[in-house]
């Protein structure tokens, strides 16, 4: 048991860490729109960046990393330039983004596209109008902000993606509340995307934890499971949870392990470009991501969710499979 004043230290240490970073990643974010700016690229900053201007106080939105999305037709001209200016590239692009650490140590997510995977096609389609529904910000000529009810959808797609994988923390939940309460989520436009994406449902039942978390509202049959699978999957999501979520929806193991182990050619054209102009190299460009994916880190992460898939029980699966079917993401 700590005793008060030990308490009291650590809330301030962790306080002044906070206070630190959300500095830290500010001067970071400044520099990095001048750069771009400098450079004419235009470029959008996502996620935390945007919503922490609704927090009492900034610092209080803490995040791992700075999030900033440039057309894909940029992205050669912004690798140059952020190699020039001290960023250090961490290793190949993913579907969506490149990673660089800054010379102030912050990461940086340059992000090429908002797409969330496969499974959510027609929430791609309308993510990838995203410069269509955004306007330049104040006083700038390459930086833009989306609009209102593109943001809170890429944020409710962006936490549907994550609950899929086994969990989204608590976090999106306390942005969408401050979203809600500062009229983000009145758009007319935001109705019509979670239609076209099927995600109104998911939206709703997210808005309902939400009334319950903050405003003292009742559990229903849909928010009690899902503050479960929300509270149990932790920041980023459990592997039991991910792995229930695969048998919930018919996935074998054998299938699971495939899909870690074999990315679609789809994915794989977004990582390795040169493969929409020589298809015949995609065996090639399989075994070079497997250079990629076999360090210990990832190692440990494709054991992790294959032990976690041969051994989810049958109650966690058909509690799992209610939940989405409730929820329509199944």
């Amino acid at each position: 048991m700590l005793a008060q004043d030990e308490i009291s230290k650590k809330y301030q240490q962790q306080m002044m860490m906070a206070v630190y970073r959300y500095e830290q990643k500010k001067h970071v974010l400044e520099e990095l729109k001048n750069l771009l700016g400098s450079a004419k690229i235009p470029h959008i900053p996502l996620k935390g960046s945007v919503v922490q201007k609704l927090y009492p106080t900034a610092w209080l939105r803490t995040s791992c990393d700075i999030d900033i999305l440039i057309h894909q037709e940029d992205v050669d001209k912004a690798i140059e330039l952020l190699n020039k200016s001290g960023y250090k590239r961490q290793s190949d692009a993913t579907t969506h983004d490149h990673s660089f650490i800054a010379p102030g140590k912050v990461h940086l997510e340059l992000h090429y596209s908002l797409n969330q995977g496969e499974q959510m096609q027609e929430t791609n389609a309308i993510l990838d109008t995203v410069w269509e529904h955004s306007t330049l910000d104040k006083g700038t000529q390459y930086c833009y902000q989306m609009d209102r009810g593109m943001f809170v959808f890429y944020h409710i797609a962006h936490m549907a993606k994550h609950f899929i994988a086994g969990g989204c923390g608590i976090r999106p939940f306390i942005d969408l509340y401050l979203l809600k309460n500062n009229d983000f989520c009145d758009s007319p436009q935001l109705s019509v995307f979670l239609k076209k994406a099927n995600l109104t449902v998911f939206y709703e039942s997210a808005m309902k934890l939400v009334g319950v978390w903050f405003e003292n509202k009742s559990h229903d049959n849909i928010t009690e499971p899902m503050e479960s699978f929300v509270l149990t999957g932790g920041v980023y999501g459990s592997t039991t949870n991910s792995a229930a979520v695969k048998a919930a929806k018919g996935e074998s193991k054998i299938k699971t392990f495939w899909k870690l182990m074999f990315l679609s050619r789809t994915n794989l054209e977004i990582i390795y470009p040169n493969l929409r102009k020589h298809p015949m190299l995609l065996p090639f460009y399989q075994i070079k991501r497997w250079f990629r994916i076999f360090t210990p880190q990832k190692r440990k992460r494709i054991t992790d969710l294959t032990t976690a898939r041969n051994s989810v029980t049958k109650n966690e699966i058909d509690s799992v499979a209610n939940l989405l079917e409730g929820l329509e993401l199944k």
